[in-house]
């Protein structure tokens, strides 16, 4: 492998998902119940992109201009491709961090956003990410990073060390990278079972290696394989962003925050005793045994007081997706019932699923203070039941792109799609469906009487040798497949159809 990917792994393309928090209007909530002002994000920027499936959902919403690169070419080739699709006119390369970092054609970011990135890179790429962060993001800007934490991976990174090892000099030449993990899999799963000492002292080796079997291949090499591999203690973030410039802000997830769905009663009674916001996060972690973070890191906090964080709240419109399929329930680390008498007055108003202003809600709703009103629109965002909603003009401008990615998208159902998402103009994000789905929608657009959806999708799923699955099992009868589509159809008709029409997915 060449030097100039500097140990990470480029032959083998990455997965094709999309990590909402990378998106700029997910920064919002958790920061006003931090009590910060968010920024207004006009230009932002994504290091190591990947396929790039978030940088151009996200720049789907005309108010932010997205740059960004991944020095996988094969990545930045995909994700040009959508981008040129959308007309975003995204700036999106194929440039190592070095080259990328030290252009002299960026603006200064209101956003700036790596994930899956920093654990997986050299030393030296990662003061290379210091330095730029240092430069270009704005004073109020925002960093989001994720990262591989201590002391989380402490128990895996034998596992980790010996997939390395095995795949670096084991494996075959002229084998695809696939094979060759297969049989790394296979090999440490048989040296771990004849290492009794190893295992007495770290039984969770054998239960880790059975679900890493289950895991994408893809993701397997990228996460496990590559030359670089370096989780750490958050202090040790922390330490190495103060040359960035940047502080902590909160967990990209407020469910993370939420003590409620975090930490038991000892727990929070020994966090109450530490004084010092760090090394509170440090000892959560162990608490937690956190294996992975997801951050907002400011420069230059600014504290809102009481008429401002109410402003900001009341400006904000929110939607909530599907009255029906709330659960009075908040799980993360642990769970917790959410209390009906102060929820249901909320989620009854919302029951309509059209956008309503904060303001109005809270209008309406005289008996709930705002202070507890803000905390259960947070949760119900958090939780994923509700969306923001941005302005209606802003809706209008974002319908080019999201007609143009979304018709693109639903083209490719016709094979075997890798993006299964489809790009929203009211909330500027994207939104997840499976394969039947998106055929379902095709077949929508396409004028299709709703009867024969389900033929539709098997005519299509046939036509590329795919076939359904009920309960975990392929349905081989094509008898059973054709059932199994007119179910789902059904349902998806009954539940999915209208949700893709409030959120402009389709019209």
């Amino acid at each position: 492998m060449s030097n100039i990917y500097q140990g990470y792994n480029t032959d083998t393309t990455y997965t094709y998902g999309y990590y909402l928090a990378l998106n700029p209007s997910q920064i919002i909530m958790p920061f006003l119940a931090s009590g910060i002002a968010p920024p207004e994000v006009i230009n932002a920027c994504e290091l190591g992109f990947g396929q790039g499936v978030t940088i151009n959902m996200n720049a789907v919403n005309t108010q932010t201009h997205w740059y960004g690169t991944d020095f996988n070419p094969s990545h930045a080739a995909f994700a040009q491709h959508l981008n040129q699709i959308s007309g975003a006119g995204s700036v999106l390369s194929d440039q190592g961090f070095d080259e990328f970092c030290q252009r002299d054609d960026l603006p200064e970011f209101d956003f700036i956003a790596l994930h899956g990135i920093w654990s997986w890179i050299s030393d030296h790429n990662r003061q290379v990410i210091i330095d730029f962060v240092r430069r270009k993001l704005k004073i109020g800007g925002v960093l989001y990073i994720s990262y591989n934490t201590l002391p989380g991976w402490s128990a895996a990174a034998p596992i980790r060390h010996l997939m390395a090892e095995h795949h670096r000099v084991m494996s075959a030449t002229g084998t695809n990278h696939f094979a060759n993990l297969d049989k790394t899999l296979n090999d440490i799963e048989q040296i771990f079972e004849k290492s009794p000492r190893l295992l007495n002292n770290n039984p969770n080796i054998s239960a880790r290696l059975k679900d890493l079997k289950e895991q994408n291949k893809s993701y397997i090499i990228h996460e496990y394989l590559n030359q670089n591999w370096y989780p750490q203690y958050f202090s040790e973030i922390e330490q190495m962003l103060h040359d960035a410039k940047v502080s902590y802000a909160c967990s990209a997830n407020y469910l993370n925050d939420f003590a409620e769905t975090t930490l038991n009663n000892d727990q929070k009674q020994i966090l109450a005793t530490i004084s010092n916001p760090s090394f509170a996060q440090t000892v959560k972690d162990f608490f937690l045994n956190t294996q992975f973070r997801a951050d907002y890191w400011v420069k230059g906090k600014r504290e809102l007081n009481s008429v401002e964080l109410k402003k900001y709240w009341y400006d904000l419109r929110v939607m909530l997706k599907n009255r029906d399929q709330v659960k009075l329930e908040a799980s993360h680390v642990l769970s917790t019932e959410l209390v009906a008498d102060i929820f249901n007055p909320i989620l009854d108003l919302l029951a309509d699923n059209k956008p309503k202003a904060v303001a109005q809600i809270a209008e309406k709703l005289t008996a709930i203070s705002d202070e507890i009103l803000f905390q259960i629109l947070t949760i119900l965002h958090a939780k994923g039941d509700l969306v923001l909603v941005l302005p209606d003009e802003q809706i209008e401008q974002n319908k080019t792109r999201t007609q143009a990615l979304n018709r693109y998208l639903l083209s490719q159902a016709h094979s075997n799609p890798e993006v299964l998402y489809l790009a929203s103009p009211v909330t500027g994000t994207a939104f997840s469906y499976n394969h039947p789905q998106l055929l379902f929608l095709s077949a929508y657009l396409a004028g299709e009487n709703p009867k024969n959806w389900g033929k539709y999708a098997v005519k299509a799923l046939e036509a590329n040798n795919l076939l359904l699955k009920k309960d975990g099992e392929i349905l081989q009868d094509p008898k059973d497949n054709l059932a199994e589509a007119r179910r789902q159809a059904e349902e998806f008709l009954a539940n999915g159809l209208e949700m893709a029409k409030r959120l402009g997915i389709v019209e």
